[in-house]
């Protein structure tokens, strides 16, 4: 019963802290004309996120995590939203490459739970999940930087 409240507790945190990022860094970067910069920042605070509940394996680390997270979704998804539909190649076929777009992006949120559950399965407990989780969003956030069609 305890553990379902701090999840409830984080779920709410972690929207409302979305929220925030998306309202904030959505307009923010149509404003500046930039979405690169907040992309990157956005997958960097993701990997931040993690550090909290690496660090301290409490309710507190987990809160951390919700807030962090939770801005860096916000921040994420507003602005790589942009960023994505200004890469797409091609007027005419912009439905066929959303589609796949979502595929990738599905397939991730697939594919993280499988890879999660066998970082845990290595009996080493979640420390090493946080670590991988730091270096993959670090790693996401070095893919954007090679883009050069918009700022």
């Amino acid at each position: 019963a305890a553990a379902a409240k701090v999840i409830a507790m984080n779920a709410l945190i972690f929207l409302a802290a979305a929220i925030v990022g998306s309202l904030i860094a959505g307009p923010l970067s149509d404003r500046l004309h930039r979405r690169k910069i907040f992309v990157v920042v956005a997958s960097i605070l993701a990997a931040l996120s993690a550090v909290p509940p690496l660090l301290s394996a409490t309710v507190a680390g987990m809160v951390g995590f919700a807030l962090i997270g939770g801005v860096a979704f916000g921040c994420y998804y507003a602005t790589d939203t942009a960023l994505v539909t200004e890469l797409l190649p091609d007027d005419q076929t912009r439905a066929k490459d959303l589609a796949i777009l979502n595929a990738a992006n599905a397939g991730g949120q697939i594919l993280a739970p499988v890879a999660a559950g066998g970082i845990i399965a290595l009996g080493l407990g979640f420390p090493p999940l946080f670590l991988v989780s730091i270096v993959a969003c670090i790693a996401g956030a070095g893919l954007i930087v090679p883009i050069k069609r918009v700022p």
